[in-house]
């Protein structure tokens, strides 16, 4: 199947192991194009507020939706799509200079990160008429 999000952003399937005494969900680093440095999540966020709004220089991340529901938008300058994420079980990796935006989300909603580096705000592009001007340079 031929990957249509931007920036070449992939979605994931993660291991689902049931039985009578509930589920196990597993990810390991094999199911990943990089090693995890940084795990951290995001909740509480109000239905109307936004997450995200920025691109990130040399990392890559994997979302997950452990809780409820939201949706994310992607732009790598030339391709934008608009993604719903409400499956523990799926996961969305994004490569490095992917513009994201977290957005809609329901009550309650929780999501997971898997980073590939420790955070430095150095590496974030946080305007998005810079994101633009370094993108229309490659």
């Amino acid at each position: 199947m031929e990957n249509t999000l931007p920036g070449n952003a992939q979605i994931i399937d993660i291991k689902l192991n049931v039985d009578k005494r509930g589920m196990l969900s597993v990810i390991e680093n094999n199911l990943l194009p990089f090693d995890i440095k940084r795990v951290f999540w995001i909740k509480d966020i109000p239905q109307w507020q936004t997450r995200g709004g920025h691109a990130i220089i040399n990392c890559w991340e994997t979302l997950i939706p452990i809780f409820g529901k939201f949706r994310m938008t992607l732009n790598d300058g030339q391709n934008i799509s608009t993604i719903d994420l409400n499956n523990p079980n799926k996961g969305i990796i994004i490569p490095p200079n992917v513009w994201t935006l977290l957005h809609d989300f329901s009550q309650g909603a929780i999501c997971m990160v898997l980073s590939s580096q420790n955070y430095n705000d150095c590496q974030y592009i946080n305007s998005y008429n810079e994101f633009k001007k370094l993108i229309s340079k490659k």
